[in-house]
Order: C-alpha cells, then sequence, then structure tokens
C-alpha cells in the first residue's frame, strides 16, 4: 500500500500541466473525487528506468485518516511511482522482448528483438560513455514492420564502431507515427585494453550470463556482494584466451540490488551494479 496526501495529486497535476504533451490529471479530493484510476510503474534503482509493465491500480480516498491509499501486488520491495495511466488504455508502440550490447571484435554489437509493433516508426539508439548521464543519438533503424504493424518477432542489429576504454552505455527508443517516444533499459559493454565483459540481463530473475572475453589465459574471481558489502557468492575460475561465458544461477538468491565484481591475473578490476527481481 502507498499513501498520498492530496497535496500530492494537486503537485502531480500542477507538474504534468507544464508538460509539452500531459497526461491526463489524477482526481483529487480537493476536486470532489473519493476514487482514482492509477497506474504503478516499478523503477530499476540502478538504471532509473521502468522495469516491466505499469500495474493499474485505485487509489481510495480515507477520510479519516485524510489520504489516498493504493493497494497493489508486488513480489518485492523497490522504488515505484504513482502516475496516471496511458491515454485511453491505449496499446503501446512496441513489445521489446530483448535488447542487447555486447563486444564484437573492437566495436559493440545491439541487438533487439519485437514481439509486436503497432504504429511503429522507426528506432534510435543512444550512447553514452562512461556513465549514465549524457546520452546522445548515435544511430536509426527504420521498423522492419509492414506499415509500422507487426504480431512476428523481428530482429534488429547496430554496429557502434568507436567505443571507448572502460564502461560504454546503451539505450534504445522506439518512436511511433504519433512521435511518442518509448525507452528500453540501460545496457553496458566494458572494454579495457586486454579484456571486455559484458553482464546480462539487468534486472535479473535466474540465471547472470556473464560474458569475459581475454587476450591471455588467466585465473579470475568473480564475486556477488550484496547492498551492505556482504559477500554472497564467489567463483573461482579461469578465463582461456578468447570468449568466456559464465552462468551464475540466481533463483536462490534474494531479490534486491547487488554488485558483481570480477577481477584476474593481468590487472582487470571490473564491478558492476545489478538488480534481482
Amino acid at each position: 500500500t502507498l499513501y498520498y496526501t492530496d497535496a500530492d495529486f494537486i503537485a502531480y497535476n500542477t507538474y504534468n500541466s507544464t508538460l509539452a504533451s500531459p497526461f491526463p490529471a489524477i482526481p483529487t479530493n480537493a476536486g470532489g473525487a473519493t476514487s482514482a484510476l492509477v497506474c504503478i510503474t516499478r523503477i530499476d534503482t540502478v538504471n532509473g528506468v521502468a522495469v516491466g509493465t505499469s500495474i493499474n491500480a485505485t487509489a481510495t480516498w480515507n477520510a479519516a485518516e485524510m489520504r489516498w491509499e493504493v493497494n497493489f501486488p508486488t513480489t518485492g520491495f523497490s522504488v515505484f511511482i504513482c502516475h496516471t495511466c496511458n491515454f485511453n488504455n491505449a496499446a503501446l508502440g512496441i513489445n521489446l522482448v530483448e535488447f542487447n550490447a555486447q563486444k564484437l571484435n573492437s566495436t559493440s554489437l545491439v541487438t533487439w528483438t519485437t514481439a509486436q509493433e503497432i504504429n511503429n516508426h522507426h528506432f534510435d539508439v543512444y550512447y553514452s560513455p562512461l556513465n549514465t548521464s549524457d546520452f546522445a543519438k548515435i544511430g536509426s533503424a527504420n521498423t522492419k514492420a509492414i506499415n509500422g504493424n507487426s504480431n512476428v518477432p523481428l530482429n534488429y542489429s547496430f554496429v557502434h564502431t568507436n567505443p571507448v576504454l572502460g564502461k560504454n552505455f546503451y539505450q534504445l527508443q522506439s518512436i511511433d507515427v504519433n512521435n511518442v517516444v518509448s525507452k528500453s533499459e540501460i545496457r553496458e559493454v566494458y572494454f579495457t585494453e586486454g579484456s571486455t565483459v559484458s553482464i546480462y540481463p539487468n534486472p535479473v530473475l535466474n540465471e547472470l550470463h556473464i560474458d569475459v572475453n581475454v587476450n591471455k589465459n588467466t585465473k579470475a574471481t568473480i564475486k556477488l556482494m550484496d547492498a551492505t558489502g556482504k559477500v554472497v557468492r564467489i567463483i573461482e575460475t579461469e578465463f582461456i584466451k578468447g570468449i568466456n561465458t559464465n552462468i551464475i544461477d540466481t533463483r536462490s538468491i534474494a531479490v534486491g540490488v547487488y554488485l558483481v565484481q570480477i577481477t584476474d591475473g593481468f590487472g582487470l578490476n571490473y564491478s558492476q551494479k545489478f538488480t534481482k527481481e
């Protein structure tokens, strides 16, 4: 259950009205409402993007406590936002079932798959070196769906030819025929002088994939640590020259934010946060 004051909803509507394309306002008790249809979206605390689909919920006014109460089911604690729902419950432009970025020699290969597209126009690939604070468009791909509509899987790819040493971040945006933009989660590819690392998916449910490309055989250590710094898993392994794929079973790990740290005998010291759903 989330609790809001009427002032919270009024402040939401005030800010929402300043947007170029505002969403419908949330009904307020000051306006006479005692219930309101809202949507709840879970937010990835690592990347700050939406996780999964929004949940339709009803906000009910509790006159005794002078507050709004929103009840909804969830599989674990997280950061949630409350907002008005999609215009007229219109179908979203795409159903993105996969979005990945990985090393391809000295370049980054960005791939994605849609299960459905509705009135879609094109995709833009955004990139940020070293951090996630300054994304810029580096490429586009027109939809493969006929007239922007498809109900079959469609595969896309884009090659980034000049990633930097260190962390490289990628995000996908889809733009429909009405210029409505939908953003994907963020993916990361790590480049060093001697090795590259790619960790996916993030968030993870059952299996965390760790791809490490090294140019020499070396012993390595993979550690998983929780938000307090406690080590919850240690894996001693050996990387063979080339691409090494390690799959970690995460089904027994509690829901939350974790840090994966990878070190080897040639100076690799890589770390990245991920979220376990």
